[in-house]
């Protein structure tokens, strides 16, 4: 309303300002609007949020009646995030000139925005509806098509528009690739263009420059559908789109368009378009169960006739390290990045142990299904995963040096070809001394040697090139020195870190901590690590010893550590902060020895095997709670039986001190009650709190609140039927998040009613599980705990689908049959289950409680801390 009086007044004090008033109707409705009042020679576009320069409109008005032009176009920057190196921009920095567009300045169409133009009004007043309403990418509709028709464009040298795009990536063409109606929409678009100056085109140059225009512009809506995952395309989708954009490409070089990416899928995206393989399309990953040598290239034996798309790009994928009585065993995968490999390739696959000398030790790998693979997407795809069993007699009877290389064979030819080998980041874990006659080195190249009956001098070069460039000291050397000053004393004292998330002290570990602190004779110390700006710090100090995280005292107890304790990745949160998970293990792999003990957060019954499994991941304890749970770690991620701690879960002591009877509750004025309701995160929102990389992102609310998770949960918190439930009975909710979602609290609308609470992130989890009455949640696993408490839960799953498609695979647990609650998928459904649940009173039903029971069979067991610390105590 400000707005509006600003804009009469100031229509009021100068004559040559006009002010029209019209309903919302979007970008592209207002300028259609206001194209009808123009009344000028000239007319430009304004963004309500940009600016113009100062002498702009006087520059570009002289530019285009000097030179007789119906467009000029000037620079354009954005403010306050830095402008891009766009392609465009080459037009600038060599005076004004005019471009004929059948001639040359293909990339200055790349720069399709209204904004930064002058039009000579004639050509626009014609169009009753120059603009698409309702359609993203308006300007690209409406101005390509203008600038060829008027064939000669002014190109005015200096900066005339200030385009502001965010820092925080809320401005619109941040989101370009999160709505899906984006992607239907620049289909729209591409087929427009191809209609409109394509098809009956005799120039070439207009055909080449549109083409160029589709392909790589275009190029980054297809990589998203194929190998990202911010938006879902299921292949009934990727038909569709297959039929709407095959005609454009059907005329494209297929050489132009390979070109576009590396990405060997991209290449076969692009191939079936120019092809009119809608099948190759929709599936372009192809299966490949036989590899032949060809000319040293590696060839699909399958599409062995379709030279394009038929080269194997293959890598084997070094893991893990085991050592055992006898032998020591790698263990990895075989990916590739254009094809489907599987263990049943026909392949044999052996691993060539080359010495100093040249000699060769030749043994063969073992193919098996890797169910942990990163790679599966669905329960029943598969990978082909590789076992490398190395006796030690055959390679550490004399002192040796051995470089570890995989051969592919060619069965009919016996010819072989070397595959890339490459550790994986994780195996700098096991790098270092493996016992008194073995070391495992991994080069900065990724190479894996093993090291047998090492001399005291060959130790101490490989050190020294640890701890010096030539003349420099690496990155980290200076931590190596101190540790191994340090190292013997802090080794006998057999240090245990405890940790969380480095600033909690609520979950399982902070409970384990207080337990190991109040028992006697231990045999190892018992560390709490906290970041020492954190109420965690002070609260873990009240019940034992506190390690400040970052500290020097942090990063020697951590290289000299027995054990860490955790209830999440321990090697994300216990790590120093100056480090990524791949560079804390790269420069310090070879000094730790530590064990890892994993006390969960959850009960895990998603699939998310390839998370923790004992193959890629490795824990030496991890904590469990019931049979299914345990058949999935020993089955789908290798764990063995003496691996797993059958205990349920620490913090879960507390809460046997709050199961309720299963009365109804009666509802009075005079006690308010409470309904929880705590939704988990989503991958694509966040970028993780475990990732250093991207948690140094700033977070894009864009994407967040263009998302079904915002629509819901804001529509929910804010339904008028929910309140007046809520108000009649003296309920309160509370609306607590799970903690990787918490940066996104003030993009909710405050709710109008009290009775609905959006709860400070600072809350302890337990305390509000342990408060309320019945909990709604999607799918964050903490419903256990209040099932087990004999609390009702609502699950209030909208995206159920796509959840398994894009976040987790499904693990033993049907939510479609209710076992544990009712699954709901709508605001109204939901409203309704929450009015049922208070008319019973919060109670839960029989069968959900027997099916609880199953869930938490070994959480009932007493004393859930104590089968913890022997375990721990024993490594």
């Amino acid at each position: 309303m400000v707005v509006q009086i600003l804009q009469k007044k100031y229509a009021m004090e100068y004559e040559n300002i006009s002010y029209h008033l019209k309903e919302n109707g979007g970008l592209s409705d207002a300028r259609n609007y206001g194209l009808r009042f123009a009344s000028s020679k000239y007319s430009m576009f304004l963004d309500s949020d940009d600016m113009y320069t100062r002498q702009a409109c006087e520059h570009l008005y002289e530019f285009a009646e000097e030179n007789h032009l119906n467009i000029v176009v000037g620079d354009l920057e954005t403010f306050p995030k830095e402008t891009p190196n766009y392609g465009w921009k080459k037009y600038y920095g060599n005076g004004n000139h005019v471009i004929d567009l059948t001639v040359s300045g293909e990339d200055l169409i790349k720069n399709p925005s209204a904004c930064n133009k002058l039009f000579r009004t004639d050509i626009l007043r014609d169009k009753s509806a120059l603009f698409p309403v309702g359609r993203h990418f308006e300007d690209a509709f409406a101005i390509i098509p203008l600038m060829f028709k008027e064939k000669y464009i002014g190109v005015l040298d200096e900066n005339i528009y200030l385009y502001r795009k965010r820092e925080d990536g809320s401005s619109i063409m941040d989101s370009s690739f999160t709505k899906e109606k984006n992607y239907y929409d620049y289909i729209e678009l591409i087929k427009t263009l191809y209609n409109e100056l394509i098809v009956g085109q005799t120039n070439h140059q207009v055909v080449f420059a549109t083409n160029e225009f589709i392909r790589k512009t275009f190029h980054g809506y297809l990589n998203n559908i194929f190998l990202n995952s911010q938006v879902i395309f299921d292949e009934e989708k990727k038909a569709w789109i297959f039929d709407q954009i095959q005609p454009v490409y059907q005329n494209i070089n297929y050489k132009y368009l390979e070109k576009l990416s590396n990405h060997r899928v991209m290449k076969t995206v692009y191939y079936a378009l120019v092809t009119n393989d809608k099948a190759l399309f929709v599936n372009p990953f192809l299966d490949v169960d036989n590899i032949i040598i060809r000319d040293n290239t590696l060839i699909s034996k399958k599409h062995f006739d379709t030279p394009e798309i038929n080269s194997v790009h293959l890598y084997a994928s070094i893991e893990r390290f085991i050592e055992q009585e006898d032998e020591i065993l790698f263990v990895g995968e075989l990916v590739s990045n254009n094809m489907i490999i599987d263990h049943q390739l026909k392949n044999p696959l052996v691993v060539e142990l080359k010495d100093k000398e040249g000699n060769i030790i030749e043994l063969p790998i073992e193919k098996f299904n890797k169910l942990d693979s990163p790679y599966i997407k669905q329960t029943d795809d598969s990978a082909c995963g590789i076992m490398i069993s190395i006796p030690k007699s055959v390679i550490m009877h004399v002192k040796n040096t051995y470089e570890v290389s995989l051969f592919i064979v060619e069965e009919a030819t016996q010819e072989r070809k070397p595959i890339i080998t490459q550790a994986h980041a994780f195996l700098h874990r096991f790098k270092g001394k493996i016992n008194r006659h073995l070391i495992l080195d991994v080069l900065p190249n990724r190479t894996i040697k093993i090291i047998t009956n090492a001399s005291l001098k060959q130790k101490l070069i490989l050190e020294k090139n640890r701890i010096m460039d030539k003349s420099k000291l690496r990155v980290g050397s200076k931590m190596r020195i101190l540790s191994h000053a340090t190292n013997w004393a802090l080794k006998h004292k057999n240090i245990v870190l405890v940790g969380e998330r480095s600033d909690t002290f609520q979950d399982n570990s902070a409970a384990f901590f207080k337990y190991v602190n109040t028992q006697p004779n231990k045999k190892k110390h018992y560390y709490y690590l906290a970041d020492g700006r954190s109420e965690a710090y002070s609260e873990a100090a009240q019940f034992g010893k506190v390690v400040r995280k970052d500290s020097i005292r942090h990063y020697l107890y951590l290289l000299s550590a027995n054990t860490l304790v955790n209830s999440y990745d321990p090697d994300a949160y216990m790590r120093p902060s100056a480090y990524s998970k791949p560079e804390f293990y790269r420069l310090f792999g070879d000094l730790i020895n530590y064990n890892r003990v994993f006390l969960q957060h959850g009960v895990t019954y998603n699939n998310v095997v390839q998370a923790i499994s004992n193959y890629r991941i490795g824990f030496e304890g991890i904590v469990v709670t019931n049979k299914d749970e345990e058949e999935l770690l020993k089955h789908g991620a290798y764990y063995n039986d003496q691996q797993l701690i059958r205990s349920g879960f620490s913090r879960y002591e507390k809460l046997k001190e709050n199961i309720r009877t299963n009365e109804p509750i009666q509802f009075s004025d005079e006690k308010e009650r409470i309904i929880l309701l705590m939704p988990t995160w989503r991958k694509g929102l966040t970028p993780g709190s475990y990732n250093k990389k991207a948690a140094n992102q700033k977070i894009d609310p864009s994407r967040f609140l263009a998302s079904n998770y915002y629509e819901f949960y804001n529509n929910l918190i804010n339904n008028e039927e929910l309140i007046k439930a809520l108000e009649e009975k003296n309920i309160r909710l509370k609306f607590f998040p799970h903690y990787e979602m918490r940066d996104f609290l003030e993009y909710f609308n405050q709710p109008k009613s009290d009775k609905i609470e959006i709860v400070p992130k600072e809350q302890n989890v337990q305390d509000l599980l342990i408060e309320c009455d019945m909990l709604m949640t999607d799918f964050s696993s903490v419903f256990f705990d209040v099932l087990f408490m004999k609390k009702p839960v609502i699950f209030t799953q909208f995206d159920l689908d796509a959840f398994y498609k894009t976040h987790y695979k499904k693990g033993y647990l049907d939510f479609t049959k209710n076992e544990l609650g009712t699954s709901v998928h709508t605001i109204e459904d939901t409203v309704n289950e929450v009015k049922e649940n208070i008319e019973n009173g919060f109670t839960v039903p029989t069968d959900v409680l027997n099916h609880i029971e199953h869930y938490l069979e070994y959480a009932y067991q007493e004393d859930n801390n104590k089968a913890i610390l022997e375990f721990i105590e024993e490594l």
